[in-house]
């Protein structure tokens, strides 16, 4: 058995897995991300690969993580950002000089 055998194999068990969780049958989950009955059936079989779009489509329908489907983790719930973490993340996506201005805001406000 291959590398690539193997990792079909343990991203349909999961795939099958996080479906029966949420008491979904193939046919809902397969119109929920837009693909059919048959496609989810290889995946879950192991008979067929998935794709990064198809990949994201299912994390968001099975509310789980990708890391959980690749098998590369026993904890199937996604990592949520607190708002804390998010609001930085956007911070860091600012122009320097839009970043100095909130942290000159940030020191000003801790003072009061």
């Amino acid at each position: 058995m291959t590398d690539r055998d193997i990792l079909y194999r343990t991203f349909g068990q999961r795939l099958r897995e996080a479906r029966q969780l949420r008491n979904l049958s193939q046919t809902v989950l397969g119109k929920r991300i837009g693909r059919s009955q048959g496609h989810l059936s290889l995946l879950e079989t192991g008979r067929a690969g998935c794709g990064i779009h198809n990949l994201y489509r299912l994390v968001q329908a099975l509310e789980v993580s990708a890391d959980f489907l690749l098998g590369l983790t026993d904890d199937p719930v996604p990592y949520r950002r607190t708002a804390a973490e998010a609001l930085a993340a956007k911070i860091m996506m600012l122009p320097p000089e839009d970043r100095m201005v909130v942290s000159q805001l940030v020191r000003r406000l801790s003072r009061q």
